[in-house]
């Protein structure tokens, strides 16, 4: 969501520097107010989208409980026992991830830093995709010029899914460091204790 509305205001500089209506905007704002205009308008959507989401989330969980009339820890434990009598034949116990370092005040906070991050994710890839936007004068630059974005976005998120897979201090805290990676990961290993 993040890198979509992002890209969405290159989108639309290039559309208003093709159509001459950013000419018209020059006359009377500064360049730097009308990018952050437009970051602070699609900020407002998503920030509208998240909301909803979760509203809709929260209905869904509701009315799932209700149409299987089952509250959710009861199917949870029903999960748990399964996996329990499953873990017997060898395959390793469910319960150990539950027992890690995790409090309510480590949970809160952990929410708190993952809403942060996100609106300062949502803050970088806006300031480059408007820069990537105020440099190209049509859609095929800017389809050309925005694949550096693209790259370096998978290139962080294949940093976050290497740390999963390779336990090695020096390579976590260079993905903490790299903007494309460490506003993602960063919060989540707060949450964990790491």
């Amino acid at each position: 969501i993040v890198l979509v509305s992002s890209q969405q205001i290159a989108a639309s500089i290039v559309l208003e520097k093709s159509s001459k209506v950013i000419e018209t905007l020059l006359m009377s704002a500064r360049p730097l107010a009308i990018i952050v205009g437009k970051i602070l308008g699609t900020m407002a959507v998503l920030i509208c989208n998240c909301v909803l989401m979760l509203i809709s989330g929260l209905v869904s969980s509701v009315l799932s409980a209700v149409v299987a009339s089952k509250s959710m820890e009861e199917a949870a434990n029903i999960a748990l026992e399964a996996l329990n009598k499953a873990s017997a034949g060898g395959t390793p116990d469910i319960a150990a991830p539950v027992s890690s370092d995790i409090s309510l005040g480590r949970i809160v906070f952990g929410i708190f830093a993952v809403i942060v991050t996100t609106i300062l994710a949502y803050l970088f890839y806006s300031v480059i995709s408007g820069m990537t936007g105020a440099s190209c004068s049509s859609i095929e630059d800017l389809s050309s010029s925005s694949s550096f974005i693209s790259m370096m976005t998978v290139i962080g998120v294949y940093m976050v899914m290497g740390c999963s897979f390779i336990n090695n201090q020096i390579f976590t805290t260079v993905t903490y460091f790299f903007p494309f990676s460490g506003i993602y990961i960063v919060p989540i290993h707060y949450i964990f204790g790491k």
